[in-house]
């Protein structure tokens, strides 16, 4: 048996009852891939299994080593929260999630199988895409991945042979990489010593991944996506980042004749630049920079140090560098790729030779440095829940974010009980937060939101009656979740919907049983935003004037969770101007993301450091 078939399944194997288990395609550093036939058509089935950590018993079962079971865990615990956060991305440019589940003393991610071909095997004989399908493709593409990028999830590995083109010519993302690390939490996963190990794609992986101390956020899947184009333009990869640096190689596409508009040129040129204060912070900020058809903001262009500290800590998960998949072939070695040898000699070689220049300038560029530079840090965030202490963000086009206001960690039972309840109200429960966050002290308004919608090209539907001042509404979950994305590229620091244990927590300020706050509102319309009375923590019109969007969301009628649905509904808190005196901030609802209306709307919260 070979060392292949002792780490996978066998054909035939039945899993969770209901998968088929055909063939291993691939074994990587932290899991293998199946392709696998259910009732219902064929699917991939993806199993946590990292071979320097597990081993596979004789009943199809994975243990750990017993040297290496916290570790094990951890990894564990990181598959499956990207699983869970892969289903969120309700997009068909990302390859959809049938089910993810722990089961055989591992976790499972099973997506559905898309027929078509890889962008790699689309290419020209000359290695390139013939120009009228650039567009089409990288733009349906950087939508995808922004959504990804809403829900906390970094890609990592792209690459031609991620994307798959489907039958119809819709570019899919699939082979998003394990978490490198369960956020906030002691217990490491991969640890960062062992990134560098790790088989990274050639050609496309961008500098900060090649050094323990890079910092990898949005603008490292930027570069990928740079990366790829420069694949389907000039028809080659360009070459390693390590090796660019020892080289001196700013421009790579400045070196290829080329007929292409002058912007595409130095829009690929923007994503591969190897310092991540050169690159684009964001996908909608390259977009407008390739396409023409998103606002061009100099500021969304220009790192900035503390962007670099941002992305990451707001989300459970951020994906990590796996190895490149490799087939796998029972009963034989598997192939071998009649291009690793140069490979290996183009990129490994310079890659040791840079170590020390690399982790210095990445280690430098993320603000590690320079953290309490006056000039580049970013601003101190107050602690504590004193409502005297509130806090913004500068934005990089100018004038300030929110002002938030910070939340420690902490446990309260909060829920409601007996026949004065609300239909909607939540069932008494213990809300933990476990790390500190900051929270807005009032909705989003619509001057705020306004500022985001022309630069993202939004409509905005604003009542005529209503001042700029008043809360935002008439926005979906999804409108919510891109303003926050946009304010993280503004400010360079993670904003994002809060929880709904985090909305709880700030709403009840500590006490299990908050008066409610009804709205003095004239109908038909809120109050100003912040113009009602605030909580003892500084939270204003958390039980009335508009109801929130929050991040969690809720499975559709037959689906077995909302981890497994991809279109589950999303949750609003708290009462709105509607609700008159019957405002309480345990009101709770749920809609489609698609959903808008004049009585919801969102405010913002952000990752603070401990």
């Amino acid at each position: 048996m070979t060392p292949a078939e002792q780490n996978t399944l066998p054909t035939g194997y039945r899993l969770l009852g209901q998968y088929e288990i055909l063939e291993a395609t691939s074994l990587g550093v932290a899991s293998v891939k199946y392709t696998a036939v259910a009732d219902d058509g064929r699917v991939v089935v993806e199993e946590y299994f990292p071979p320097r950590l597990a081993v596979r018993l004789d009943t199809g079962e994975v243990g750990a080593d017993p040297r290496r079971a916290e570790e094990f865990e951890a990894g564990l615990a990181a598959f499956l929260a990207t699983a869970r956060l892969l289903a969120g991305v309700n997009r068909e440019t990302v390859v959809a999630v049938r089910q993810w589940t722990d089961a055989n003393g591992t976790g499972y991610l099973v997506t559905r199988e898309v027929e078509g071909e890889t962008l790699g095997g689309r290419l020209a004989p000359d290695g390139t895409l013939p120009p009228d399908e650039i567009e089409s493709v990288f733009s349906v593409l950087v939508d995808g991945l922004e959504a990804a990028h809403a829900a906390g999830l970094l890609h990592r590995q792209i690459s031609p042979d991620a994307i798959l083109l489907r039958t119809d010519g819709v570019p899919v993302l699939r082979d998003f990489g394990v978490g490198t690390e369960v956020a906030r939490s002691a217990r490491q996963v991969f640890r960062q010593r062992h990134r560098s190990r790790a088989n990274i794609v050639p050609g496309y992986a961008a500098l900060e991944q090649y050094s323990d101390l890079g910092r990898e956020g949005p603008w490292t899947d930027v570069y990928g996506l740079g990366a790829v184009l420069h694949r389907c333009v000039f028809g080659a990869a360009p070459d390693d980042a390590p090796f660019r640096q020892v080289r001196g190689d700013t421009a790579p596409a400045a070196r290829f004749e080329a007929s292409l508009p002058d912007r595409m040129r130095a829009a690929i040129d923007q994503a591969l630049a190897l310092r991540i204060a050169a690159r684009p912070q964001s996908l909608p900020a390259w977009r407008g920079m390739l396409f023409e058809t998103a606002y061009r903001s100099s500021s969304a262009v220009r790192a900035g140090r503390t962007s670099a500290r941002g992305f990451g800590r707001a989300s459970s998960v951020v994906a990590a560098p796996q190895r490149t998949q490799q087939p796998v072939h029972r009963g034989s070695r598997a192939s071998a790729d009649p291009e690793q040898p140069r490979r290996a000699l183009r990129w490994v070689v310079p890659a040791a030779a840079a170590t020390a220049l690399t982790a210095f300038i990445t280690y430098v560029d993320t603000g590690v440095l320079r953290g309490h530079d006056a000039a580049d840090a970013a601003p101190a965030v107050p602690r504590g829940n004193d409502p005297s202490e509130p806090f913004t963000d500068e934005m990089r086009s100018g004038g300030s974010g929110p002002a938030m206001r910070v939340v420690e960690q902490g446990a309260l039972r909060t829920g409601c009980a007996g026949a004065d309840c609300p239909e909607s109200a939540p069932p008494p429960r213990t809300v933990t937060v476990e790390r500190p966050f900051a929270l807005s002290a009032r909705e989003v308004t619509f001057e705020e939101y306004d500022r985001f919608a022309a630069a993202e090209a939004r409509a905005l539907v604003q009542p005529a009656a209503w001042s700029g001042a008043h809360p935002v509404v008439n926005v979906s979950w999804d409108d919510a979740a891109a303003y926050a994305q946009w304010l993280s590229a503004e400010t360079g620091q993670a904003y994002r919907l809060p929880t709904e244990a985090e909305w709880e927590y700030a709403a009840h300020a500590g006490a299990a049983d908050p008066p409610g706050e009804p709205s003095e509102a004239p109908m038909p319309s809120p109050n100003p935003a912040g113009a009602g009375a605030a909580n003892p923590w500084g939270f204003h019109d958390m039980a009335g004037n508009v109801s929130e969007w929050v991040a969690d969301c809720v499975a559709t009628a037959g689906a077995d969770s909302a981890a497994r649905d991809p279109a589950c509904l999303r949750v609003r808190r708290g009462g709105s101007w509607i609700h008159g005196s019957n405002a309480d901030v345990a009101v709770r609802d749920v809609g489609p993301a698609t959903r808008r209306a004049l009585d919801t709307g969102f405010r913002v919260a952000r990752a603070v450091d401990s």
